[in-house]
C-alpha cells in the first residue's frame, strides 16, 4: 500500500468516526440507555431491533471508519516494516489511526542506509 492511500484512509477514518460519534452518538445512547433492562425490574421490550433510522446512520458510519482506520493501520505496519523504520513502525503501532496519517503526511519512503 502506498503512503497516499494510507493517508486517505486515515483521513477517512478520523472524519467517519468524528462525525458517527458528534452526529449520531446521542442517538445510539439513547437507544441503548432505553433498552438496559433493570437487575430487579422486567426485561425492556423493544431492543431486539434498531429501528431508528439515525441509529443505523450512526453504526453503519462508525463501522466505516474502523475499517478504514484498520486498513491504514495494518498498511502503515506493513510499509514501515519493511522499509525497516522502527520508530515510525512504533508511532503507526501505538496510535492508530494518527500513527499512520503522521506516517502518510511525513513519513520515509526508503531504508535507511
Amino acid at each position: 500500500m502506498n503512503k497516499p492511500s494510507i493517508a486517505i484512509l486515515s483521513l477517512a477514518a478520523i472524519v467517519l468516526n468524528a462525525i458517527a460519534f458528534v452526529g449520531y452518538g446521542p442517538a445510539v445512547a439513547t437507544q441503548l440507555f432505553g433498552c438496559r433492562s433493570s437487575l430487579y425490574g422486567p426485561p425492556a421490550t423493544g431492543c431486539a431491533s434498531f429501528t431508528s433510522t439515525a441509529v443505523t446512520i450512526g453504526l453503519a458510519l462508525y463501522i466505516a471508519g474502523v475499517l478504514a482506520g484498520l486498513a491504514a493501520w495494518i498498511g502503515g505496519l506493513i510499509k514501515t516494516g519493511q522499509i525497516r523504520r522502527w520508530g515510525w513502525f512504533a508511532a503507526v503501532l501505538l496510535l492508530p489511526p494518527l500513527g499512520s496519517l503522521l506516517y502518510a503526511l511525513a513519513g520515509p519512503t526508503q531504508r535507511t542506509a
